[in-house]
């Protein structure tokens, strides 16, 4: 049956990703490796990074402070978002259009 048989296939890579997972969490600092865990049971899709981009977190929408915001791009320390709790990673916004008018585009 292939239902059976993708059932199987997603379960074993449930387990791969899952001792993936705790074997990076090994090489993270203690208090880093207990917040991660924290945020990671606290949200239903275990999504622990928030990317920054536009002054915004993309895991719960919610606009940063201005200086949490410029805080949070210096990357100094390890910060988290006021609303959500996840961990936040910087993105700096890209302008791809110059390097589509660049070249043409074959259809």
């Amino acid at each position: 049956n292939i239902a059976l048989r993708r059932c199987a296939e997603d379960k074993e890579f449930l387990a791969a990703a899952g001792s993936e997972r705790k074997a990076g969490a090994t090489l993270l600092p203690p208090t880093v490796a207990l917040m991660y865990e924290r945020i990671r049971k606290k949200h239903k899709n275990g999504m622990v990074l928030g990317i920054v981009d536009n002054g915004r977190c993309m895991g719960c929408q919610m606009a940063l402070r201005l200086q949490y915001f410029q805080d949070v791009k210096k990357s100094e320390k390890l910060m988290t978002c006021e609303s959500c709790g996840r961990i936040l990673f910087y993105n700096k916004s890209q302008d791809f259009t110059a390097d589509l008018n660049a070249r043409p585009v074959a259809l």
